[in-house]
């Protein structure tokens, strides 16, 4: 099977300065962010290099792009807010700089972290008990729920239980 190569209408300029108005997103507080750090693809910046962040050195990666580096600051600032939760969805723990920033968030600010992954809890618990901050995530871990996306959100829109019971921990809703 070939691989995929994306035709050039089909990437994204990666711009080279903040965009108007992100700082000021930055310095809000008590605000939902949504925030993808790394592994997305289609990028070029305005030398038309191919630009992707995965595999080893990304903090070096994401370093070396302003706008990749204000997401990773915002990531930061809003993980550094008092008493913040981060759900997260689909991330398997494997880089040490964002584990570090959550561990630190935890311990300095309260931080209360929760899960959605379909894997066992055992699996994350073994790939977190590799990293440095691995044991103070897992330890003030407020929850974790076994599913995939679908099962928290299913296409019947009848509301599952994984949803309710995420909804009551993180929000505080039944």
């Amino acid at each position: 099977m070939p691989e995929y190569a994306p035709a050039n209408d089909e990437y994204i300029g990666i711009p080279t300065e903040l965009p108007d108005g992100l700082q000021e997103i930055i310095n809000r507080r008590g605000t939902l962010f949504y925030l993808k750090l790394h592994c997305s693809c289609n990028w070029r910046r305005g030398d038309e290099q191919s630009r992707i962040v995965f595999g080893r050195a990304k903090e070096e990666q994401i370093q070396s792009e302003p706008l990749l580096q204000a997401y990773f600051d915002v990531f930061r600032r809003v993980l550094a807010t008092p008493n913040a939760q981060l759900l997260i969805i689909g991330y398997g723990f494997g880089d040490e700089h964002v584990n570090g920033e959550i561990a630190r968030a935890i311990e300095e600010a309260g931080l209360r972290v929760h899960i959605v992954s379909p894997a066992p809890q055992k699996d994350i618990r073994a790939t977190l008990q590799k990293d440095p901050a691995g044991s103070a995530i897992w330890q003030r871990l407020a929850g974790y729920h076994q599913c995939t996306v679908l099962q928290l959100f299913p296409g019947h829109c009848t509301m599952s239980l994984h949803w309710r019971t995420l909804k009551g921990e993180f929000f505080g809703e039944t």
